[in-house]
């Protein structure tokens, strides 16, 4: 479900099955993540969140030295009227945010590149941000947020 949606649905018995459904094969899929060996020096917490004020919530109350999640972005209609989670969370994170735009592999940043300096060559770009809510970010907007909805690589994204 997107962030913040406006909308009512309507939900018919058959629906609300398949999302049922949906939520229960998700949740197997977090709690596999979260047995799986490779992880086993890392706290998991699985939880599944199925509305966008629930994870901003509890992504940005974790008592966390930095956050880490994936974005697609949003671009058009879509990042003009609703942006992204990730801006959600960018915007109300009280830690550094990575940001992890595609799958990478053995993910070790050598050519970290801020944006002033972007090129080519870049797998890892370091943005600042004001993390201006409400009005404020109405009129200002959000250079960390533009780049963030349109990068192809991962960004960390820190609070000046």
């Amino acid at each position: 479900m997107p962030a913040y949606a406006e909308a009512v649905a309507i939900t018919t018995n058959r629906a609300l099955a398949e999302y049922q459904e949906i939520e229960a094969d998700d949740e197997a899929a977090l709690e596999r993540m979260a047995a799986n060996p490779a992880y086993q020096s890392v706290a998991i917490i699985p939880t599944l969140l199925t509305n966008g004020q629930g994870l901003v919530h509890n992504v940005t109350h974790q008592p966390a030295d930095l956050i880490v999640m994936t974005s697609a972005g949003a671009s058009g209609l879509e990042e003009l009227l609703l942006g992204s989670n990730a801006e959600v969370i960018v915007r109300h994170a009280h830690c550094p945010v990575l940001i992890v735009k595609q799958s990478v592999a053995h993910f070790q940043p050598q050519h970290i590149v801020c944006a002033i300096d972007v090129d080519d060559r870049l797998n890892l770009i370091v943005l600042f941000t004001q993390g201006y809510k409400g009005l404020r970010h109405l009129l200002s907007g959000s250079v960390a947020e533009d780049v963030l909805n349109h990068a192809t690589v991962p960004m960390l994204i820190m609070r000046v």
